[in-house]
């Protein structure tokens, strides 16, 4: 394992409209991506030596809590900002209809001094100095349970600043997601984001202008997701430090950088390739993201000092920012439309299980899509659909009869939901305004003895992928999305849900609950008929 920067690098860095044709009859779901063997000639890069130790652990570390976690990796780490350059930006690649591709992860990243003043404008003429791709592959191997991701990173100022090469395996546990990532760093010269969507469109005219794993990882990962309309989708921006071990022995056992201020954008396509990104968030808490092989740091000084500040810090795991990103995105994209609630007080959802699904079937959502525009009563909002998600970690509980969640820095507090059930159909009202939101700036305000009397306190990751539908006479919008919850050690459910959003237009009355349950049940016997959700029933 070699280190993945020299400290010569420090002084070269700083001078440096998509279609939904309806189906007649529901389409069938596409073929996953095949896996790819690494041990396989065609494994490329990725047949080499791997340690399968390494990983990466996400932590949210409290806003005043940030220079006391700062000096704490101080004491055995050297900090690393590259003062001409601190700010970095990051895009991500993908379809607004499919979203980002199962399994594999496009993005864009550059450098630069300041930070986006409002909005951030990129068009093909926009130059990146980072392409890193990222894909989950099969590994043989006692030790891989089967699955790992394979992660290349192509930096395109690689001879200026004299990167050597170098493999990380990043544990995904934490995001319901295979448990391990390689990460391999490889470099070439500037790119535009117009030569960057090119290559993904179509890597064939790029054989032997860029590196040959990298050919090779495009035609067999990207190359087949030939109905993907690439396009930016989201973007983070935020100041970065890096820390190197003192003691040289941990240098290839132990990295470690903290983001800041880090501030999410969803983007739009304006046409003539140029896209405009907006601000959608700012986290007001910072990221500490530590790599280290625990294995060979067990029993050591060091690997206890880490454990003592990841504890004594009650550093609480969290979703990748691009996930945070999305969700954001996702977000705006609905409060963006202004919707009017005929329940002002209540938020309505209802649920049916569905079978499981596959992380990897890139064709999943679109399918859905394009069976819900055969629908004589409901259509797709807007006609040209984009994907919704939401991806959230929590710590959940009981407080006698509140639900609690600690989520991000806030602990919320919830009644529980109405519920009732109509055959397989459950319906839930639930206030629209919580009990209590409770903001967390230090670790010394979560107290611990709110945790020893939560009730049935566990883990919980939530993933969910849906489109906007409405009521063609009523105007109502509803969301119907794909939705998993894992909670605690790998427990999973799989439902089908829909969420009513509001109407667009006038509202004539309130709180009209029977109506609005009418055409719930409505969306639901017509989704019940589509042959992924009705083969559990």
């Amino acid at each position: 394992m070699t280190s993945a920067r020299k400290d010569k690098n420090t002084k070269a860095r700083d001078n440096k409209k998509v279609e939904i044709a309806p189906a007649a009859e529901p389409v069938a779901v596409a073929a996953p991506v095949p896996e790819l063997d690494m041990s396989s000639p065609q494994g490329g890069p990725a047949r080499r030596n791997i340690d399968l130790e390494r990983r990466e652990d996400r932590f949210l570390i409290f806003i005043r809590d940030t220079q006391d976690v700062l000096d704490a990796l101080g004491e055995f780490a050297d900090i690393i900002e590259y003062e001409k350059t601190p700010v970095t930006h990051t895009l991500y690649c993908g379809d607004s209809i499919r979203g980002l591709p199962p399994g594999l992860s496009v993005k864009a990243r550059t450098y630069s001094i300041d930070r986006q003043v409002g909005r951030w404008e990129v068009n093909g003429d926009t130059l990146f100095n980072l392409l890193e791709l990222k894909r989950t592959v099969a590994i043989k191997g006692p030790d891989s349970n089967g699955q790992a991701s394979a992660d290349f990173d192509f930096d395109f100022m690689a001879e200026a600043r004299g990167y050597e090469e170098v493999f990380e395996v990043l544990d995904l546990a934490a995001q319901s997601f295979p448990t391990d990532s390689l990460k391999s760093k490889k470099r070439t010269s500037s790119m535009t984001l117009g030569e960057v969507i090119d290559l993904l469109s179509n890597p064939v005219p790029y054989h032997g202008k860029v590196p040959e794993d990298l050919y090779l990882f495009l035609l067999e990962n990207v190359h087949p997701l030939d109905d993907f309309k690439w396009m930016p989708l989201n973007g983070t921006e935020y100041r970065r430090k890096h820390f190197k071990t003192k003691d040289p022995q941990y240098r290839d056992v132990f990295r470690a950088t903290m983001d800041t201020r880090v501030t999410h954008y969803s983007f739009r396509r304006l046409g003539g390739g140029r896209f405009t990104g907006t601000p959608v968030g700012v986290e007001d808490f910072s990221r500490l993201e530590i790599k280290a092989d625990y294995d060979k740091l067990q029993n050591t000084p060091l690997g206890e000092r880490i454990a003592e500040i990841v504890l004594n810090f009650k550093a609480f795991r969290i979703p990748s920012k691009k996930y945070r990103s999305l969700t954001l995105r996702g977000q705006d994209i609905i409060e963006k439309y202004g919707f009017k609630t005929e329940l002002p007080g209540n938020n309505l959802k209802a649920f049916f299980m569905a079978s499981p699904i596959r992380y990897r079937d890139r064709e999943h959502y679109v399918n859905l899509a394009r069976y819900i525009a055969t629908s004589g009563t409901f259509k797709l909002f807007p006609e040209q659909p984009m994907l919704i998600e939401v991806h959230e970690n929590a710590v959940v509980g009981k407080d006698n009869k509140l639900f609690v969640r600690l989520t991000g820095n806030s602990i919320i507090y919830d009644r529980a939901p109405e519920t009732k059930k109509i055959q397989d159909l459950k319906l839930e009202k639930s206030d629209r305004c919580p009990v209590a939101v409770i903001p967390i700036e230090s670790r010394d305000e979560l107290g611990l003895e709110l945790f020893k009397n939560l009730k049935e306190k566990n883990n919980r990751y939530l993933r969910s992928k849906g489109f906007l539908v409405q009521h063609k006479k009523t105007k109502r919008v509803y969301k119907v999305a794909l939705e998993r919850i894992i909670t605690g050690k790998r427990r999973s459910t799989e439902d089908v849900c829909i969420y009513y959003m509001g109407k667009e237009g006038a509202v004539a009355a309130f709180n009209d609950y029977e109506r609005i349950e009418q055409e719930i049940l409505a969306l639901y016997r017509f989704l019940k008929k589509y042959p992924l959700f009705k083969s559990v029933f």
